[in-house]
């Protein structure tokens, strides 16, 4: 049913384009993420019957993108970094605005967070700067508050991730009852006595931590592309293959760890969605702007998904006679 959504949201918007350039690749270990970035490929594989002609993180400078595709459109990679959370996600956006005034940019599903009035008033201008920008957004309250500040298209939209589809699961897998996997950033609302609670239920653990993914060819050519900029016609395609052997190595990461468990507890979006697209009962707590809960509140809830409202409630249900197999 999302899955159906996101194609009803997304693909009028490529109507009249052949090609897209896919700009803010997760360069980092955040599982869900990858698993964003995955759900837009496939979302486009679709459509474009073809990978992105241009695809980059937000380190580079995405100057050159007419070199690679004359009239693409542009999208942004989704997530939860719209807002001043995380502010180099929100430069390379703004930057990209200004960089490229001719093109039409989408914005996939984002959550939004601001603290600071300067920092809506720098985005707005920015936006309101660009004759043809679109914003997805995951959330009522993310929808209420682009419509609100900003001067572009606002569209409600599911998360990416679930373009994936169901996800099978090894049942056999399983070496432990419950696994709480939370956060260890600057999103975690936990208190330190509430982190204690959590810990006498089940193993904690995040899933930012990885061995790296990049192979010698892979910093190879990084470097190649870099610093020989007339090479990067043919380093182009690997360059988008390595972006998806990179995503696909953390989603399986991710899968593998969601799937060592029989329960899990997490106060992580993509947690939720994974393990909903899995068919694994799951806690949700929430991060610290309710990110999640403002999610799963704009959206269908199956079975599998049960909402915490206070750590003292979950510590009751999980030692209830109900789901006492847990412990």
């Amino acid at each position: 049913m999302l899955a159906k959504k996101l194609n009803e949201t997304i693909e009028p918007l490529c109507s009249g384009y052949s090609e897209y350039a896919l700009l803010d690749f997760p360069a980092h270990s955040n599982v869900g993420d990858s698993a964003i970035y995955l759900g837009e490929l496939a979302i486009f594989d679709r459509i474009f019957n073809r990978p992105p002609s241009y695809v980059c993180t937000k380190e580079d400078t995405a100057g050159d993108i007419g070199d690679f595709t004359e009239n693409g459109i542009i999208f942004i990679h989704g997530g939860g970094n719209f807002g001043d959370i995380w502010p180099a996600h929100q430069i390379f956006l703004q930057r990209m605005l200004k960089q490229h005034p001719n093109r039409k940019i989408v914005q996939l599903p984002q959550s939004i967070n601001f603290s600071t009035q300067s920092a809506i008033d720098e985005t707005a201008r920015a936006i309101a700067g660009h004759p043809d920008f679109t914003l997805l957004v995951r959330d009522y309250q993310a929808f209420e508050f682009a419509e609100k500040h900003f001067d572009c298209l606002v569209k409600m939209c599911p998360d990416a991730a679930y373009a994936l589809g169901d996800i099978d699961v090894d049942r056999h897998a399983i070496k432990r009852d419950v696994l709480c996997l939370l956060r260890s950033d600057k999103e975690r609302k936990l208190t330190t006595a509430e982190y204690n609670i959590l810990e006498s239920l089940g193993d904690i653990e995040d899933w930012i931590g990885e061995v790296s993914v990049k192979t010698t060819a892979d910093r190879w050519n990084k470097l190649k592309y870099t610093y020989l900029p007339f090479m990067r016609a043919g380093l182009m395609p690997p360059r988008e293959q390595m972006f998806r052997r990179h995503a696909q190595t953390r989603l399986e990461r991710g899968i593998a760890q969601l799937a060592s468990a029989k329960w899990i507890i997490s106060d992580r979006l993509h947690v939720h969605i994974l393990a909903s697209m899995m068919g694994k009962e799951h806690y949700v707590l929430d991060n610290s702007y309710n990110k999640v809960r403002n999610f799963i509140d704009a959206w269908p809830k199956d079975n599998t998904t049960h909402i915490v409202d206070s750590i003292g409630d979950l510590k009751n249900i999980v030692y209830s006679d109900s789901c006492g197999s847990l412990i």
